[in-house]
């Protein structure tokens, strides 16, 4: 029959770490060592409560230097005590060498955006870069189509670097999937084509009967002439006078015509337009705006590049960007419904 055994304090605890060699390895492993003496003693380390108790087994790994340096400082959790004594016994950098460390931070191949943003952080904290620059290397480590999404989407004076993070990641989980997608679309051109050629009819039509009219008002003239080659000189003016006002009022017909055919095809495409965006994004407000709006409208709308450093050529680059990646986002739903977490 056997028999559990109790723990002694003294099992699984790290041997003594004295920090005579700055070496990274060490140090990192030692705190490994010792999360695995708490794991087995049940003791939490992020329990508030449990971090004198930790402090104290902790001091009892040290000696030499490594002792004399836990005595001086005082520490309010346990990640805390982590980062100071990594920081203490790895091999120090220049402030030059952390900042260009910083500046060419790059994901790797299967890396995580969030797991990107934890390095990012690491590295930040010891030349003392804020969230601003955080979230500004980030942004720069990101794919142009993935970058210009994310821009699109929100303004990044109000976005915080996790927010970006988890829109990244969810731009890059949408690219990498390989389901197949039927992309639905807005028949805009088809529609301004049907109505175009609507409108070539009308008009053709007008300028038909209008020209009949003209015929026939000829005709007339021409009658009249042989009836009445003894009548006086007033009634020849005043039929040509009559005949000028018709020809006019034929003319204001035909262009009242015409308007109005236009405003018809004009409002008809909006109400097409409009209903396609109803139909697709159901959230959306009737009276909104943008419930009237196609996607090219709305991208040049809400992405305001007058005051920025692109070029012309730049500025016409990152617009194309956003209608090449369409499928990985909907410009109505992040355009009212931003990700809160920008």
């Amino acid at each position: 029959m056997t028999t559990s055994r109790t723990l002694r304090q003294t099992d699984f605890l790290p041997t003594k770490f004295s920090g005579d060699r700055l070496d990274y390895n060490d140090c990192t492993a030692h705190i490994l060592t010792f999360e695995d003496y708490l794991d087995a003693h049940d003791i939490d380390s992020d329990n508030a409560g449990n971090l004198t108790t930790i402090l104290k087994t902790f001091k009892r790994t040290l000696e030499g230097q490594a002792r004399l340096w836990i005595d001086k400082l005082t520490f309010t959790t346990y990640d805390d005590l982590k980062t100071a004594f990594t920081r203490r016994f790895s091999p120090a950098k220049s402030t030059f060498a952390r900042v260009t460390d910083f500046n060419t931070m790059t994901m790797t191949d299967g890396e995580s955006v969030e797991t990107f943003l934890q390095r990012l952080r690491q590295t930040a904290s010891y030349i003392d870069y804020g969230e601003k620059q955080i979230k500004d290397r980030l942004l720069a480590a990101l794919t142009p189509d993935c970058r210009a999404a994310i821009l699109m989407a929100s303004p990044t004076s109000t976005t915080t670097p996790d927010e970006i993070a988890a829109k990244a990641q969810l731009f890059i989980d949408l690219r990498t999937d390989t389901t197949p997608t039927k992309e639905v679309t807005f028949a805009t051109q088809d529609d301004v084509d049907l109505l175009s050629e609507e409108i070539s009819s009308l008009r053709f039509k007008t300028e038909q009967k209008d020209s009949r009219g003209r015929r026939r008002n000829r005709h007339s003239q021409h009658n009249d002439s042989d009836r009445s080659t003894s009548r006086s000189a007033s009634r020849t003016r005043h039929r040509d006078d009559h005949n000028r006002h018709e020809r006019s009022l034929s003319r204001d017909r035909h262009h009242s015509d015409y308007r109005r055919s236009l405003d018809t095809a004009g409002s008809n495409l909006d109400n097409q337009t409009r209903q396609a965006n109803l139909d697709k994004y159901p959230h959306l407000d009737p009276s909104d705006p943008i419930a009237n709006m196609t996607e090219d409208q709305i991208i040049r709308a809400h992405i305001d590049l007058k005051d920025s450093v692109l070029s012309p050529s730049e500025k016409n680059e990152l617009i194309q960007i956003l209608k090449d990646n369409r499928p990985a986002f909907s410009l109505y739903a992040l355009t009212r419904h931003p990700t809160n977490s920008t």
